[in-house]
């Protein structure tokens, strides 16, 4: 993996951490990581990032119908009831 992808990677997973210590809650949608990110303009990237994060095994993905629209939440695999 290249060291450029790696600490973007490292990037999200802090702007993360960040955002779910700023809400106090389990899991935050990908917009809430992203405001955590200023620099950062594409919402897609942080979205892919974050289910690369995923795919991993380091982030947990559920989500919750709002209004008649599914949204999407990233949570440490721990606080979502995940086997480690």
């Amino acid at each position: 993996m290249k060291t450029v992808h790696t600490g973007m990677r490292q990037k999200v997973l802090d702007a993360h951490r960040d955002a779910i210590r700023y809400t106090h809650a389990p899991a935050v949608p990908a917009t809430t990581v992203r405001r955590f990110m200023p620099g950062l303009k594409r919402q897609s990237h942080v979205t892919r990032i974050l289910n690369d994060l995923v795919r991993s095994g380091m982030l947990a993905k559920s989500g919750y119908d709002d209004r008649g629209q599914f949204v999407t939440t990233y949570g440490m695999p721990q606080k979502m009831g995940a086997q480690p």
